[in-house]
């Protein structure tokens, strides 16, 4: 699958390919250079940059249906990023985790057919059940394939694509958040504009207030903030309304490949999770802490309105978004004092979202999809053309690809792996990693394949319980404050907080442990050791969450030290 990545300084748009997220590219049109992601950031040192072209405009298409052309990614001679193609980098994406390795995204490099964008109530597929998967026949060369499969139905019904697909909820038109979060988008107006609104990144004050969210913008930055927003006013407006709407659905045209799919929706809830998080910003800067919450929940609920899609992708985005959304939380509570009301309902949302079992939703979609496409591959009498036109496979690659899924037992030993990642994700939270690196090492059951294994950049399991420990620390840290409104001090230790608070204490989902509280100047802090295990007094970078020596956590100021002057 691709994404929609827009260059921050002529604002011309890319169809990206997985394998490229998270890198350093070039701009064709003004030789910009800018990381691939939906929300381009600035550029990464030490890594030469790949060449891009930007996407066709509707009118400079010639013949085309309605979706748009495929992209064109050049690779530039002195990379360094291997091609690699999405089946392999969702297939390992279950298996290397450990030290550093593991991917939460499809790694990938295809040319695609775009289509349609839109949301709706009503479910759009395009998977023919002449080639779903589930009759896919187990081949005699392969007898426990059939055995395999006929124990996932009896214990796990419903596990391939096309049935985790046909679970999705279905919701009228006054119920789906999809819709709205597409309608506000397509108020954003042209790329030109909508730039603006990324240029803002730029300014200082917004660095600063990213490690002091209690620090006020200067009245410069405010007035350039609130200029630029009021140009998207109907957007925003449109925005706001996901407040009152927990649940989407995005219609998905699945290709019938599957590999080729595209979600280019990701990039409208990045778009509009954008705009929020500036109206937050504003808001509560203005003191305006109800709005500021209102707002916060806004962008809580993009997260959600991706939430049963069957992709590892739209689950990356889910805990991206939920993430930021935080944030903005700790930066509303920063500025102001929001009702005790406010807070309730917000830490109630919190608990529920906790519960969901994220690291088993996206073990359980990368088994789905890694068999959907291996199956489609198995089948591919050309394949070698179809790994080098879609996945970008060289000559060599594309070859040894091919021996691979060439081999009788590949689809059973497929299986094998990603019920067994589905399997891990059923431990408990603390015990999910061991587990996870013991599984890596029967990667070498295929050294073919680290010919062409792909560099990964996010760990599932670790981000998994990066999104827990987060919402752990928020929940915890918004019973503090009500805590806090209803006694005129923070509590002596986190047992007072139960049960008029809290039902019982939230713990920490890397060791088991209870969660810690720290102290910051004019505040403290409650957080999670963080995957490296260790205690780092509380010392949270919102800059670089997975950098060394850094814990993840929320944050709470004393009143009088809240809304400081800007500096």
């Amino acid at each position: 699958m691709t994404i929609k990545a827009t260059c921050p300084t002529c604002a011309k748009d890319y169809q990206v390919g997985e394998n490229l997220i998270g890198k350093k590219i070039r701009c064709k049109n003004c030789q910009a250079v800018f990381v691939a992601e939906s929300n381009p950031k600035a550029k990464i040192e030490d890594e030469e940059p790949v060449d891009v072209e930007p996407e066709e405009s509707n009118k400079d298409k010639k013949g085309s249906s309605p979706a748009r052309s495929k992209s064109k990614i050049k690779k530039n001679s002195k990379s360094k990023t291997p091609a690699t193609s999405w089946f392999l980098g969702v297939l390992f994406a279950s298996i290397v985790l450990a030290g550093g390795g593991g991917t939460l995204w499809f790694i990938a490099k295809k040319q695609v057919k775009n289509q349609t964008n839109d949301a709706d109530g009503k479910l759009t597929t395009e998977i023919d059940q002449k080639k779903s998967t589930k009759n896919v026949a187990a081949s005699g060369s392969d007898p426990e394939l059939e055995k395999i499969i006929a124990e996932l139905d009896q214990k796990e019904p419903g596990w391939r694509i096309e049935e985790l697909e046909a679970k999705r909820k279905i919701l009228k038109p006054e119920e789906n958040s999809a819709l709205v979060i597409s309608e506000s988008y397509k108020l954003l107006a042209n790329q030109e504009q909508k730039k603006t609104l990324w240029e803002l990144e730029k300014l200082p004050d917004i660095a600063a207030i990213k490690s002091s969210p209690q620090q006020l913008l200067t009245p410069q930055s405010i007035n350039l903030i609130k200029t630029t927003l009021g140009a998207f006013q109907p957007s925003l407006i449109e925005a706001r309304k996901v407040t009152k709407l927990p649940q989407g659905r995005f219609k998905i045209t699945y290709s019938l490949d599957y590999f080729s799919t595209t979600l280019n929706f990701l990039s409208e809830m990045d778009s509009i999770e954008h705009l929020l998080a500036l109206d937050v910003l504003i808001q509560a800067q203005d003191g305006k802490s109800q709005q500021a919450m209102e707002s916060t929940l806004a962008s809580f609920n993009i997260a959600r309105s991706s939430r049963e899609l069957p992709f590892v992708i739209s689950y990356y985005h889910q805990i991206k978004i939920y993430i930021k959304s935080i944030r903005n939380l700790e930066q509303t509570i920063a500025l102001g004092e929001p009702s005790k009301d406010s807070l309730s309902q917000f830490q109630s949302l919190l608990e529920n979202e906790a519960r969901f079992p994220m690291f088993l939703a996206i073990a359980k979609a990368n088994r789905a999809d890694n068999y959907a496409t291996l199956s489609y591959l198995k089948k591919d009498k050309d394949i070698i053309k179809t790994l080098q036109k879609y996945f970008d496979l060289k000559t060599d690659e594309a070859t040894a690809t091919k021996l691979v899924l060439e081999e009788p037992n590949i689809l059973s030993w497929l299986l094998k792996y990603t019920t067994s990642l589905v399997a891990i994700a059923n431990l408990p939270h603390q015990d999910q990693q061991k587990a996870v690196t013991e599984l890596a090492l029967k990667l070498n059951e295929k050294p073919n394949l680290r010919k062409i294994f792909p560099s990964f950049i996010v760990n599932i399991g670790i981000e998994s319980n990066r999104y827990l420990a987060m919402l752990n620390c928020a929940i915890t840290g918004l019973a503090i404050e009500r805590y806090r409104i209803t006694n005129g001090k923070w509590p002596r230790k986190l047992d007072e907080l139960v049960p008029e608070y809290l039902a019982k204490l939230p713990t920490d989902p890397f060791n088991g442990e209870p969660l810690l509280v720290g102290t910051i100047l004019g505040g403290l802090v409650i957080y999670s050791v963080g995957p490296d295990l260790q205690d780092n007094n509380g010392l949270i970078d919102d800059s670089n969450s997975n950098k060394e020596g850094t814990d993840i956590g929320f944050r709470l100021w004393e009143v009088p030290m809240r809304r400081q002057p800007a500096k």
